[in-house]
């Protein structure tokens, strides 16, 4: 039994957060890198001062749990995963043990910031929300045990299309440019849900803070290169998505220029939401022609990002670690007064030339596991 809990710890905890490793970075660079423990404190102790406040992180708690989850299915439906249909044949309490086991290990970051609230509502005598507490994370432990029990009892299940899906299928033919936006929501939609809300609450926080001090434009420009940044988990997902999944796109005659304009536009899709958010809410301070070049130079990160992915096939934890230290370089260029109309049109140059020069050069190495 041993041997199978490590295997499943191994292919289901330690895989969720290599494969959420850019997400993880992302949360933790922005959460120790902006609040100082003070502000920590003074945050824990709003949320823990009402049983009402307190559902504000188990909301956020609750999206990570329905994360996991569509994450389990994903990986059990992986014919590189198939092996652990085994775990079907354990006995029943045996199975719901080692459902647990994992459940509590992709839980881990709950369980640590759930400590630190309940130790803070001690601290300041406010009691009522550690039951509140323990008993959601509880909660939540069992629903996604039971969830991946219930998946490994149900291995080969099949899924069954509804009408209204096949209806709007067979009568709407749909353009290429929703192609991918689709098929992520479809596939990861906790990780696209996750990361809209992430950067929008983070997009709306960087506005609010204009009201109450005095900033120039740069905070804004910082501002949005994090939500772009967070958005370039999607950039990878396209990436593979459309040279891996749907890799038929690249023998068609389409001209290069018209591939890339494509790029284009899925990308601002994509960004619907930050849009919206970053429109809605910006500063009074802030001029609209500025609103604009930031998000020209957002979009211009994540289109630059796209190409550097065609120099060579890299996984996902070689992606973001060099993402990381570009994003420290775009931040320190932001402060440092550099244009951000000089650095959109050199990235969106620079972006053209590696994309034409490695396009019809890329392919997929095996060794790296490009296909997760």
């Amino acid at each position: 039994m041993k041997a199978v809990t490590s295997v499943f710890v191994s292919v289901l905890a330690k895989q969720f957060y290599r494969l959420n490793a850019g997400f993880f970075l992302l949360v933790i660079g922005v959460c120790f890198g902006f609040l100082k423990g003070s502000e920590h404190i003074a945050l824990a102790q709003y949320f823990v001062s009402s049983t009402l406040l307190v559902l504000i992180p188990v909301s956020v708690w609750l999206l990570y749990s329905i994360k996991v989850i569509f994450f389990n299915d994903s990986a059990l439906k992986n014919n590189n995963n198939q092996f652990l249909s085994i775990a079907s044949t354990l006995p029943g309490i045996s199975l719901l043990l080692l459902s647990v086991r994992v459940g509590i290990q992709q839980l881990a970051p709950v369980a640590l910031y759930g400590a630190f609230l309940c130790g803070v509502a001690i601290q300041i005598r406010e009691y009522s929300a550690v039951p509140v507490i323990v008993t959601v994370f509880l909660l939540l432990t069992l629903s996604t045990a039971l969830r991946l029990r219930w998946s490994l009892l149900h291995f080969a299940q099949e899924k069954i299309t509804g009408s209204l899906q096949r209806g709007l299928s067979t009568r709407f033919t749909r353009p290429y440019s929703t192609f991918f936006p689709e098929w992520i929501l479809r596939g990861q939609p906790m990780m696209v849900l996750g990361i809209k809300v992430v950067a929008s609450i983070l997009l709306a926080g960087i506005c609010y803070l204009y009201q109450i001090d005095n900033y120039d434009e740069r905070l804004f420009d910082l501002g949005c290169t994090l939500v772009f940044l967070f958005n370039l988990m999607l950039v990878f997902h396209y990436h593979r998505f459309e040279n891996f999944h749907f890799n038929m796109l690249r023998s068609l005659p389409i001209p290069l220029m018209k591939r890339f304009g494509y790029t284009l536009v899925i990308f601002g899709i994509l960004q619907i939401v930050e849009i919206a958010t970053l429109f809605n809410y910006r500063p009074a301070s802030v001029s609209l022609l500025h609103a604009f070049i930031a998000l020209i130079f957002g979009w211009s990160i994540q289109v630059l990002a796209y190409s550097f992915l065609f120099t060579r096939d890299r996984t996902l934890e070689s992606f973001v670690n060099i993402l990381f230290f570009m994003g420290m370089l775009w931040m320190l260029l932001i402060l440092f007064g550099v244009p951000l109309l000089l650095l959109t049109a050199i990235q969106l140059v620079g972006a053209y030339w590696i994309y034409a020069s490695n396009f019809y050069r890329f392919e997929f190495d095996a060794a790296v596991a490009s296909e997760k």
